[in-house]
């Protein structure tokens, strides 16, 4: 990540430092309808905000729609020269799937969490991925969709099971690329699959409704074949966000009442823990804040945002299901690094850009 690329993060959640308390409260107010004028209000602080400062320095404003652009036309040009290059390359020889490592010099078989990534900021920036450099990239996503599972996975061949967020957050981005390419029934059955499966893995981990009893997420991950809990020496229970957000997606588009019930059950799961006990593990947290904000908004809920976003913004040692990561709230070699997101203390402490991306994109839609 370059320095510039720094500072505007840097920038971006300085002006979270000023939203966000006001997002968080009125987030936890509710109702669609308001605040009436007789009700007493209070603006409700996220102290990990408060301690960063207006403006980072140094400061400089990198165009971020350039550096996308720049970005794919390097990582996606088949006949790119030089060491390491071309980075794109073909996994079969019938040419239905790309290769593409998730690094320089690492792996050539593709991740969704990389790949999906890709195709969706192209298309945030203007650039129609049906046909960027004469090639189908939003159809080649779909490789990512386990028929037996019935969800996308990481890779084109791999399954569930060795982890929550990377089960999750390939669903994620996808559902971000249909809501960009709407109208593809092979893709909506995909989408409708995708709900239907993760409201099963809710009720494999104990979701009820009579009587009311809500699923248990303190898991490394689920395996779909089977849906059975898996362990592996470390639980992610921010699964439960990252499905809350899917479930509510998916219930705005069809009413189906059991996705509507599995993201009650997963936001609610997230806020009976107590707030020592944070469930945040990588990048999923913040799409739980966001849905937990939007069904107050929308239905009329009372889900406590302000504890789910403090969780997003705030690292903890033990019980914390990763302790000490959040966001920093320090300067590195004599440079302000706040607002990055990684951990806090590894090493003295590392960020990755991706979490930090996703952060911004996943909280800023709080002030709406």
């Amino acid at each position: 990540m370059s320095w510039p690329a720094l500072s505007l993060m840097m920038r971006r959640y300085s002006f979270l430092r000023r939203i966000l308390p006001v997002v968080a409260w009125l987030a936890t107010m509710g109702g669609a309808g308001g605040v009436s004028a007789g009700e007493e209000t209070s603006q409700i602080t996220i102290p990990r905000v408060e301690r960063m400062p207006n403006l980072p320095q140094p400061f400089a404003l990198r165009d971020w729609r350039q550096v996308t652009r720049e970005y794919l036309d390097l990582v996606f040009d088949f006949v790119q020269q030089g060491e390491y290059l071309p980075l794109v390359g073909w996994l079969d020889e019938g040419r239905t799937m790309v290769s593409l490592p998730s690094y320089v010099g690492g792996s050539k078989d593709p991740e969704a969490v990389n790949f999906l990534g890709a195709v969706v900021s192209g298309s945030l920036v203007g650039l129609d991925m049906r046909n960027y450099r004469g090639h189908d990239w939003v159809t080649w996503g779909t490789n990512f969709f386990n028929a037996e599972e019935g969800v996308n996975v990481n890779r084109p061949r791999g399954g569930t099971g060795g982890s929550f967020w990377y089960d999750v957050f390939p669903n994620v981005l996808f559902y971000q690329l249909e809501s960009l390419y709407p109208g593809n029934p092979a893709r909506d059955e995909q989408a409708r699959s995708v709900a239907q499966k993760w409201h099963e893995a809710c009720v494999a981990l104990g979701g009820r409704t009579d009587p009311l009893a809500l699923p248990n997420f303190d898991h490394t991950g689920l395996n779909l074949k089977t849906m059975k809990p898996v362990e592996m020496g470390r639980f992610e229970p921010e699964g439960a966000a990252g499905i809350a957000w899917l479930e509510y997606m998916a219930w705005l588009k069809s009413k189906d009442p059991r996705f509507l019930t599995a993201a009650d059950w997963t936001i609610r799961s997230l806020e009976e823990k107590p707030v020592e006990q944070s469930p945040l593990y990588e990048v999923l947290l913040p799409y739980g804040a966001l849905i937990a904000a939007r069904m107050n908004a929308e239905l009329g809920r009372h889900y406590d945002v302000a504890k789910l976003v403090n969780w997003c913004f705030e690292p903890r040692g033990r019980p914390q299901a990763r302790p000490g990561w959040g966001v920093i709230t320090d300067r590195w070699n004599d440079l302000d690094a706040y607002g990055l997101v990684g951990s806090t203390t590894d090493g003295g402490g590392y960020a990755f850009a991706m979490n930090t991306f996703q952060w911004a994109g996943a909280l800023v839609p709080l002030a709406r």
